[in-house]
């Protein structure tokens, strides 16, 4: 039997898998599939937010979100401005913003954010999130108008 050489990851369609996880990202979060939204994580997803402190593994994560996802009613719009990957491992770098409004009524808030996020694939092949750091385009007003405050 013939040696084969390893084969090369396609990266273009790595590239288009990270941009689709991007995507099902924003829509899970505007349709309000919460755990959904879950699912895109690894369980020992570590956040870094503007001005807080660390949030490690998706349990704590939970804990931090979920009341800000059952409060308010939530856009998020990302434009990609760099994704690269490997075989393994990714990251893509996004600009966007995220509109809030109070599920009861209310002004909208809104942030202008960059974001990196880095993610694995998994044995199956799909991508999830093992990394987010995100950070205001703006300088802040008063409280910040993340949900999860």
């Amino acid at each position: 039997m013939a040696d084969h050489p390893p084969v090369k990851p396609d990266a273009s369609a790595d590239e288009a898998a990270v941009r689709k996880w991007m995507e099902t990202y924003m829509a899970l979060i505007k349709n309000g599939e919460i755990e959904k939204w879950y699912t895109l994580w690894t369980d020992d997803v570590t956040l870094l937010p503007p001005n807080k402190p660390p949030v490690h593994g998706l349990d704590a994560w939970k804990k931090v979100t979920r009341p800000g996802f059952e409060q308010h009613n939530i856009r998020h719009e990302m434009t990609g401005l760099e994704v690269k990957t490997d075989s393994s491992i990714a990251y893509a770098i996004w600009s966007g913003f995220e509109n809030n409004t109070l599920k009861k009524g209310g002004e909208t808030m809104r942030n202008e954010d960059l974001c990196i996020f880095i993610l694995r694939r998994g044995s199956d092949g799909s991508w999830r999130g093992t990394h987010a750091m995100w950070s205001l385009n703006h300088p802040p007003k008063g409280k910040t108008s993340y949900a999860y405050e």
